[in-house]
Parts: C-alpha cells; sequence; structure tokens
C-alpha cells in the first residue's frame, strides 16, 4: 500500500556499575565529541614534488561500525514521546518510566513508531546483477531527528535484509532499499561480436558488439523501473566509440557513459533494448578494457 511504518528505538548500554530502577528516561541527539567549532580551512599549496619530502600528511583510519546485537531489552511505547528542541540538538522524553540493570547491553527504548507515504521505485543494473531492486522514498514528516545507524528492513512481515540509516531531520527526504524483487526478470546477452574489422578510414581497427536486454513484469501491476547500463569510455583521443543503434533511446547518457531508461512495464509486458556500438583505435595497438 506504499505505506512505510518506521519504529524508532535509541539503544543503551549502561556501564555506572548501579541499577537504574524506575527512572525517567530521557535521550538527546546531543554529541559533544563532535566539537563546538566548524573546522580551519588552510591554504591549498601547489608546489614542485621533492625527491625527499621532510613531512607528510598523517590521516586517521575511518572507524569501523559495531555489528548489531540482539537487545536486552525494549520498552513500549505507552504515551507518545515528547520532543524538544534545545539550541541544536532534540531531546527525546520517553513516556514510560525504565528498568535498567547495571551492564546491560543494547537495552532497546521505543521512541517512536511512525507511518510514512512512499514513492516505490525499481533499479536494475543487468551488467552487474539480474535482480531488480525496490526501493523507497519518502518524506521525514515527524517531529524526530532520525540519527544515522543499523536498521533491519520487512517487507509485507517478511525480514529482507539490513540497511544503513542515514541521518535525516524533519522535513528531509529519506530512501531506503526495500530488497531484490524476483516477480520482474532481466536478462542481458551478448548477441553480436565482432573484432579485427577495419574502421571507416581504414587506418583503424574496430570492435563491435551488440547486446540485448530483456524484461518481463510477471506482476499483477504496472511498475515504474530505471535501467542503468553504459558504453566504453575513451581515455585517449585516438580511441573512438560509435553508436550504431541504441534502442529505444536512452533518456540520460552523461559525461562517463553511463546510460538511463525510465520505463514503465505493464502487468505481463516484455520489453527489448538493443545496445549496439562499436570501438575503433589505431592498427597495431592492443586495447584493454573491452
Amino acid at each position: 500500500n506504499k505505506k512505510i511504518t518506521l519504529s524508532y528505538f535509541g539503544e543503551i548500554d549502561q556501564n555506572t556499575g548501579e541499577d537504574w530502577e524506575n527512572i525517567s528516561l530521557e535521550l538527546s541527539t546531543g554529541q559533544p565529541s563532535r566539537g563546538t567549532q566548524p573546522p580551519k580551512l588552510f591554504p591549498w599549496i601547489v608546489d614542485f614534488s621533492k625527491p625527499f619530502p621532510t613531512s607528510k600528511l598523517l590521516r586517521s583510519a575511518p572507524m569501523k561500525s559495531m555489528a548489531m546485537e540482539e537487545s536486552a531489552g525494549f520498552s513500549d511505547m505507552a504515551a507518545q514521546t515528547k520532543v524538544v528542541q534545545a539550541g541544536t540538538s532534540y531531546t527525546f522524553q520517553i513516556p514510560k518510566r525504565q528498568t535498567i540493570t547495571a551492564g546491560t547491553r543494547k537495552f532497546r527504548a521505543l521512541i517512536t513508531e511512525e507511518i510514512f507515504e512512499s514513492d516505490l521505485a525499481y533499479t536494475v543494473i543487468p551488467k552487474l546483477s539480474k535482480r531488480v531492486f525496490l526501493n523507497a522514498k519518502l518524506k521525514n514528516t515527524s517531529d524526530f531527528q532520525l540519527l544515522p545507524g543499523q536498521s533491519g528492513i520487512y517487507l509485507d512481515g517478511s525480514f529482507v535484509g539490513k540497511h544503513w540509516m542515514k541521518d535525516t531531520s524533519p522535513g528531509q527526504e529519506l530512501e531506503l532499499g526495500i530488497g531484490a524483487d524476483d516477480s520482474i526478470k532481466v536478462e542481458r546477452k551478448l548477441i553480436k561480436k565482432e573484432e579485427g574489422g577495419e574502421g571507416f578510414f581504414g587506418q583503424n581497427e574496430r570492435a563491435r558488439y551488440t547486446f540485448e536486454i530483456k524484461l518481463e513484469n510477471f506482476k499483477k501491476q504496472a511498475v515504474k523501473l530505471t535501467l542503468k547500463d553504459q558504453l566504453p569510455l575513451p581515455y585517449h583521443e585516438d580511441i573512438k566509440v560509435k553508436i550504431n543503434q541504441i534502442k529505444p533511446k536512452a533518456d540520460d547518457t552523461d559525461k562517463q557513459n553511463f546510460l538511463t531508461w525510465n520505463l514503465e512495464l505493464s502487468p505481463g509486458e516484455k520489453k527489448t533494448i538493443t545496445l549496439d556500438f562499436q570501438v575503433e583505435y589505431p592498427k597495431g595497438k592492443v586495447l584493454t578494457g573491452l
């Protein structure tokens, strides 16, 4: 029904050494470890390289995200959590009192449960995968700041996988990967390959490729689908990529020769995309990448 139910929890590690009995709990999005000042911009210096540099820039390694663990407990939301905005952070006042014993890890306190309207979109990249992936785009219409963290995705009650949620402010858009949908089939085949032929001017070698991409919708409703493919991207002026036929024409071709089609498939409908191109290069040269 194109609706997303989001259950938002705070996870608490209780390491104080004393039990918390029947406490009033507030969760804050404030992160003091980030500091209070913006970073300083230094001059962008361009110089000739030196054979023996006297110093080098050290960069800290990125932090690894912790794997999700089973929660030690969770709290039911007896009433709506109150949101208090103070400065640059939000505080969530959990309505029900909690008991969290010392040493508890990953205690789950339910902050809120919200239902969002969403737009569903399918994406397929048949050169890399035969699976068609479903994404849901929605807007955070709640009063709650959604901090980054691991989430579990369920489709019609079935677990389909995990997703890393990004930091999402109230009013900001969010995209969720729902998983692969096997009721839409795709197949990409190389149906013709010609190598060693001459180019248009007789001084070049030519390699020609023809691909067919076949799509079929086995769902009982129409679907909108974005299909992506690509043409070779020459990194030398003597290498030319010529298009013989792209049918139907791609809706977008960017500077990296990525092709995008925005398609709509009716129930039971089949569609075929033909991609026919050739690469020309000087005789005697050896190409890499094809």
